[in-house]
């Protein structure tokens, strides 16, 4: 759950730098900075669109606000 909230966190601080950065920019990036190239036994999913600005995200156990902007969200299991 945490590395949920991290993954929205990060991908947020680039879309406000870069303005927009595609799903598989932000993919790579997710794989390097956020995993430490520690991602061949983990099962990491997209959403297929950004998530908007406060936006709630459902899971099992909770709700996540997104932040203020526009970013792109990932699972990670």
């Amino acid at each position: 759950m945490k590395k949920i909230i991290l993954a929205i966190c990060l991908n947020s601080i680039i879309f406000s730098v870069f303005s927009q950065i595609t799903c598989d920019s932000a993919y790579v990036i997710l794989k390097t900075a956020i995993l430490n190239n520690e991602w061949e036994r983990k099962e990491i999913a997209c959403y297929k669109t950004t998530v908007k600005p406060h936006d709630t995200i459902f899971t099992l156990d909770s709700l996540i606000i997104s932040p203020d902007f526009e970013s792109w969200f990932f699972f990670v299991d």
